[in-house]
C-alpha cells in the first residue's frame, strides 16, 4: 500500500488486548493511554458491572472498545462494541 516500508508500519496499527480472563493488562493500558476508571466506564457502557466478569476486551485500530463478557447464567456470549469519544495515537 505505501511505498516505505517504514512508514506503511507506522500507519497499521495492531488490536491491543486491554482484559483477559477478568484481569487488566496494566502494560497495555499504558501504552494505549487509558486509565483504569475510562475502561470502567466502557465495561459498564456494555452492561457489565465488574471486570473480573469480562473474558476479552479489545481496543481496536479504528479506537472502539470491544467487549467479550461470559454470562454464566445463560452461558450465551455477548459482543458489543462502543465508540471513544477522541482517537488516541499510541506510539
Amino acid at each position: 500500500m505505501f511505498s516505505n516500508r517504514s512508514f506503511e508500519a507506522f500507519m497499521q496499527d495492531e488490536p491491543v488486548i486491554l482484559i483477559r480472563d477478568g484481569v487488566a493488562d496494566q502494560t497495555a493500558l499504558n501504552r494505549v493511554k487509558i486509565t483504569e476508571n475510562e475502561l470502567e466506564e466502557a465495561i459498564r457502557e456494555h452492561g457489565i458491572e465488574d471486570i473480573k466478569n469480562v473474558k476479552l476486551s479489545v481496543l481496536e485500530v479504528d479506537g472502539n472498545i470491544s467487549v467479550v463478557s461470559q454470562d454464566e447464567k445463560s452461558k450465551q456470549t455477548h459482543y458489543a462494541r462502543i465508540k471513544r469519544k477522541y482517537k488516541r495515537k499510541y506510539h
